[in-house]
């Protein structure tokens, strides 16, 4: 019996979409809250706090280091949470770890 022969091609690099310049939202969908959506991209940065505690919160500021959100870490006996919280303290959102 013929061995078949397999032949591999390299895979086809996919470009990365990549919005114009001065791309503005026609229409933002929100997910949470209107007042979360914005009309033009912006950038943002997670930055971690290195504490023993506080290991899984972080920070989500802008590029001029304005604190947009903060998560926190919360424990459970079945499942790990993660609450988003705006910059004024207010819980936005609870994420948890689908079992």
């Amino acid at each position: 019996m013929a061995t078949p022969i397999v032949v591999q091609s390299p895979p086809i690099p996919v470009p990365i979409p990549t919005p114009a310049p001065d791309t503005q939202f026609v229409t933002p969908v929100p997910v949470i809250s209107p007042q979360y959506c914005e009309l033009y991209p912006f950038d943002l940065a997670i930055v971690r706090k290195v504490r023993i505690f506080s290991f899984h919160n972080f920070v989500v500021t802008d590029t001029n280091g304005n604190v947009i959100f903060n998560v926190k870490a919360r424990a459970s006996l079945f499942r790990d949470r993660r609450v988003l919280f705006d910059a004024a303290g207010n819980p936005v959102v609870t994420l948890r770890q689908k079992v």
